[in-house]
């Protein structure tokens, strides 16, 4: 064990022990401002003062806030601002895949839609067709293979 733990530890003990067993005194300043503490200043008017504790009250939820000091708050604080930020960062990216995954749902359908439309025109050309309809069927095609290649290559 370290040396310090062991000195802070004593130290700690005995300052609990002085606590339990002394006394609080209570004394009013020149100034008239009231004080307590273990030892009063010398010719101050002491009294000793019983700390009244009551349990009646009820524990609300900012009772861990009631008992922490300044930095201690605002560790607490930080950390659940970090919890907070992690929470919100995880729907985030869940709410973000669902998207996604609609996303790529409807490229597939596009895919589709598209491949299916190719193949009639293709059969349109190889078949009957009036000689005013080659250069429309055509474009089609060529429109259809883009947006194929726009929406089945999206790996």
């Amino acid at each position: 064990m370290d040396i310090r733990m062991i000195c802070c530890a004593l130290l700690l003990f005995l300052f609990n022990q002085q606590l339990i067993s002394g006394e609080i005194k209570r004394w009013v300043d020149a100034t008239g401002r009231v004080h307590y503490g273990h030892t009063a200043p010398h010719g101050a008017d002491t009294t000793v003062a019983t700390p009244v504790i009551t349990t009646t009250e009820t524990a609300s939820n900012n009772s861990l806030q009631d008992i922490l000091r300044p930095g201690e708050r605002r560790m607490l604080r930080d950390y659940e601002q970090r919890g907070r930020r992690l929470i919100r960062s995880k729907k985030r990216s869940m709410k973000q895949a669902r998207k996604r995954e609609r996303q790529l749902a409807k490229m597939e359908d596009k895919c589709y839609y598209h491949k299916q439309k190719k193949d009639v025109l293709e059969q349109r050309l190889r078949g009957g067709y009036k000689p005013s309809q080659k250069d429309s069927i055509t474009r089609g095609i060529h429109r259809h293979r883009r947006l194929i290649k726009r929406y089945c290559n999206y790996r």
